[in-house]
Formats: structure tokens, C-alpha cells, sequence
């Protein structure tokens, strides 16, 4: 959307750069949001904007319906995918470990926008963050980057490290499980302690330190 104040008319929210609609299945994205911008009557991509905010919306409607469920799932994921670096439209993930540290810890790839919070961070207890309903997970300070560890982990190093307790978690959210059920896949008879000493050994690895407050 072209003027910022459509852009809140039709739904956006003050101070976002795009939002996904489940009614009506809708992306709205300021111009300015994806670097688009006007000069003497001709439209300019600028070419230092990334297409995260595009990327992270498009997530969010691939997810539509149950899986629009648990906060730190719902935007993990969506944060997930929008760091993945994009270079002249081609998707590197080998580069996408070194994309998700420098989104996190400092001010993102290329200095494009990160959370800055350096490599050692004190997290929200994952009990807090893994069962909150979404409006509450919105109030979280540094919630998304919190999800996004979150989700690189049951991705990436969990288990098997293949992914399978996330693929069947969501498999489970779509079928229509409640939340607390679905949940116990990704805990497969563990409790919380047990998963943070596991999600913080694994970011250790990678150069980045966790501690959680209780």
C-alpha cells in the first residue's frame, strides 16, 4: 500500500512494516516496508531493504488455520524463514545459521535490521514462553527473537536433530489437537528445566549464551 494511513485504515497496525489478515486471508505491506519508494513520478526499490517483512507475512499465510495457534511457534516460524539471506533473488540457507546470530545478537545481515542483544541473553522461561496464549507471547519483550532461537532448535538440534518432534507438533496443530497436547511432542516426557539446560548447550556451541529467568 502506496499511503501509510490505508495501510492502518484497512487493518495495519501503528509502527508496523506489514501484517497478515486471516480475515480477509489478507498481506498488507506499506511501500516503505519493502524499500519502494517514489521520485518524480517513478518508483525506486531500494536496493539496501530486505524482503524480510514480505517474507515473514508470507509465512504467516502459509499457516493459515490451526496452526495459527501457539505464539512462539507462529512467529518462530515466520522469523525463521524472513532471515533466511536473500541475494538477487536466490534463497542461501548455507548462510542462514550466521543470518539467524547476526539478527539476534547484533544488527543483522548486512546491517539490515536486527535485535541487537548480543551474545549472551537472558531469555523468559520456556514454560512462559511456550505456553502463553499469542496476545500475551505479543507482550513479551524480545519475544520474536526468543521464538526464533526456539524454533532453530527443535529444527535443527533436537532429538535427532532432523526436525521430526517440530513436524509432528505441527502435524498435531493441524489435525485439530489442542495446544497443552500438542506441546507434549516437542517435550517428549521432559520438563522445562530440562529443555532450557538442552536449547542452552546447543546455542553454546554457536557461539551464544542463555540464561533464563524462573
Amino acid at each position: 500500500m502506496e499511503d501509510y494511513s490505508n495501510y492502518l485504515r484497512e487493518g495495519g497496525t501503528p509502527e508496523s512494516g506489514g501484517i497478515y489478515l486471516t480475515e480477509p486471508d489478507l498481506i498488507l505491506i506499506p511501500f516503505e516496508g519493502i524499500g519502494l519508494r517514489k521520485e518524480d513520478g517513478t518508483y525506486h526499490l531500494d536496493s539496501t531493504r530486505t524482503n524480510q517483512t514480505l517474507m515473514h507475512e508470507a509465512t504467516h499465510m502459509m499457516m493459515r488455520g490451526p496452526l495459527l495457534k501457539d505464539g512462539w511457534f507462529v512467529e518462530g516460524a515466520a522469523e525463521y524463514v524472513a532471515t533466511i539471506p536473500k541475494k538477487t533473488n536466490t534463497l542461501h540457507v548455507d548462510s542462514h545459521l550466521d543470518a539467524i546470530k547476526s539478527y539476534v545478537c547484533d544488527y543483522g545481515y548486512q546491517d539490515r535490521g536486527g535485535h541487537n542483544l548480543g551474545p549472551e541473553i537472558e531469555f523468559v522461561s520456556l514454560q512462559t514462553l511456550m505456553e502463553c496464549d499469542y496476545p500475551t507471547f505479543q507482550e513479551i519483550p524480545n519475544g520474536y527473537p526468543y521464538a526464533l532461537l526456539l524454533f532453530h532448535y527443535f529444527a535443527h538440534a533436537d532429538g535427532e536433530a532432523d526436525g521430526q518432534r517440530l513436524r509432528d507438533y505441527a502435524k498435531a496443530l493441524n489435525q485439530g489437537a489442542e495446544n497443552g497436547t500438542a506441546r507434549k511432542i516437542l517435550l517428549a516426557g521432559r520438563d522445562y528445566r530440562t529443555l532450557e539446560k538442552l536449547l542452552t548447550n546447543s546455542w553454546e556451541k554457536d557461539g551464544i549464551s542463555l540464561t533464563f529467568r524462573n
